[in-house]
C-alpha cells in the first residue's frame, strides 16, 4: 500500500480508468470465420470478433460482433471464386476500412483458411496492415483438407506470406483422426480447427488478463510469440485419477506430427483443472513434456483453476518456432536432373578386383564336413 504523502500516488489511475488490453480477432474468407463462429460460442470474455469476407451469404450466418462486407466490381457476392489474386486485390481496396479497427489495438488474431481465394489473397495483406499498428499479431491458418491437393501449392505460398508479415503464425489441423469424434452425432461434432483455435486463443488471452500461476510474468509469453515464426499447438483432456499425465500424453500426441520439438525455441504449457489439481499433478505433466522439448528454448508453463473442468485436465500446449513442414520441391512438380559430380573425371573404367569369394565358400564348405 502507497501513504497518502507518496510521490507515486498521483501517477496511479483508480482501477475503473485503468487502460483495458484490446484484443481483437479477425476472420476472413469462408473457414476464418467458421473458426470466428467458433470463438463466439465459446463466450470468451476480453476479445472483440470482427467477420470480413467477400461472400455476402457466408457472412449472414457468420457470428461476429462486427461485419465487413469486402466489395468489388468483378467480384460477385458469392466470393472469389478461389481466386487468390482477386482476393488479395479486394483486400488492398479495404484496407482503408480495415485500419480503423486496429487503432489502439495491442493483440491482433487473424484467422483464414490457406488454399481459398479470400483467405489466402486477404490474410497476408491484412496481416501485414496489423503489424504497422499493433504491437503483436498472431496467425491462426488452416491448411488444406488431405483430399484438397490442388490448394496446397496456394496455401503454402500464402503460408509464406504470412511468415513474413505476422509475428507467429499458428498451424491448425483441420481434420482429427480421433476415434470419439466421428461416432459422435454430426450436429454434436466440434471440429478439430474450431477446438484448438478456441483453446488456443483461450489460453493467450486468459495468462494476459487473468491471475494464474506462472513461472515468469505475462510479458514473457508476449516476447516468445513476438519470435515465435511458425507455431503448433495441442491439446489433451482427461478425467482419470492421472488426469493430468493423460492430458499432457494427448496434447503431445496432437502436437508432434508436424513439427519435431526438439528445434522448437518457445514452448508454453497451460495446465486447468479444478481445484483438486495439486502441484505434484503438473510437475508429473512438465516431466513427461519436458524430454521432448529443444534443452535451448524458452519454456513457460501455467496453471490455472477452474471451477467448471468438474474433474477433468487439460494441457494445451504451444510449440513456437517449428522447422517448416512443407518443401518448394515437396510440392512443384521438377524435372529430374541428373548431374556429374566428377566432370572432369573422364570415362569410367571397368576395374577387375578379385575378392576371393571362392575361396570363402571353399572354405565355409569344408567346415560343413
Amino acid at each position: 500500500m502507497l501513504s497518502t504523502g507518496s510521490a507515486l500516488q498521483g501517477f496511479l489511475l483508480p482501477q475503473e480508468e485503468m487502460p483495458q488490453q484490446r484484443v481483437l480477432a479477425v476472420g476472413l474468407g469462408g473457414a476464418g470465420n467458421d473458426l470466428l463462429t467458433h470463438l463466439m460460442d465459446s463466450y470468451l470474455s476480453g476479445i472483440y470478433c470482427i467477420a470480413a469476407d467477400t461472400d455476402r451469404y457466408h457472412l449472414q450466418i457468420s457470428r461476429a460482433h462486427s461485419k465487413f462486407l469486402m466489395e468489388d466490381l468483378a467480384c460477385p457476392d458469392a466470393g472469389t471464386g478461389g481466386d487468390v489474386r482477386l482476393g488479395k486485390k479486394i483486400a488492398l481496396q479495404a484496407s482503408q476500412a480495415l485500419k480503423g479497427a486496429f487503432h489502439d489495438a495491442e493483440l491482433v488474431f487473424v484467422l483464414a483458411g490457406m488454399g481459398g481465394g479470400t483467405g489466402s489473397g486477404a490474410a497476408p495483406i491484412v496481416t501485414d496492415l496489423a503489424r504497422k499498428h499493433v504491437s503483436l499479431v498472431v496467425g491462426l491458418v488452416t491448411k488444406p483438407f488431405s483430399f484438397e491437393g490442388s490448394k496446397l501449392r496456394v496455401a503454402i505460398d500464402s503460408l509464406r506470406l504470412m511468415l513474413n508479415t505476422c509475428d507467429t503464425v499458428i498451424l491448425l489441423d483441420n481434420q482429427s483422426s480421433d476415434l470419439p469424434e466421428f461416432i459422435l452425432p454430426f450436429g454434436l461434432r466440434v471440429d478439430a480447427a474450431g477446438q484448438a483455435c478456441c483453446t488456443t486463443v483461450a489460453s493467450i488471452v486468459q495468462t494476459f488478463t487473468e491471475s494464474s500461476l506462472l513461472n515468469g510474468k505475462p510479458c514473457d509469453l508476449r516476447a516468445m510469440l513476438r519470435r515465435g515464426g511458425l507455431a503448433k499447438v495441442g491439446m489433451g483432456e482427461s478425467y482419470s485419477v492421472c488426469g493430468a499425465e493423460e492430458a499432457a500424453l494427448n496434447a503431445l500426441r496432437t502436437t508432434m506430427p508436424i513439427g519435431d520439438l526438439s528445434d522448437a525455441n518457445g514452448v508454453f504449457i497451460d495446465i486447468v483443472g479444478d481445484e483438486t489439481i495439486s502441484n505434484e499433478d503438473v510437475g508429473c505433466a512438465l516431466d513427461l513434456i519436458s524430454p521432448q522439448i529443444n534443452p535451448g528454448a524458452n519454456v513457460l508453463y501455467g496453471q490455472r483453476v477452474d471451477v467448471n473442468m468438474h474433474g477433468a485436465t487439460r494441457v494445451n500446449l504451444l510449440v513456437t518456432g517449428v522447422s517448416f513442414p512443407y518443401s518448394w520441391c515437396g510440392y512443384r512438380r521438377l524435372p529430374i536432373e541428373i548431374y556429374e559430380l566428377e566432370p572432369e573425371s573422364g570415362e569410367d573404367e571397368n576395374v577387375s578386383l578379385d575378392l576371393g569369394l571362392n575361396q570363402l565358400e571353399d572354405f565355409s564348405a569344408e567346415e560343413n564336413l
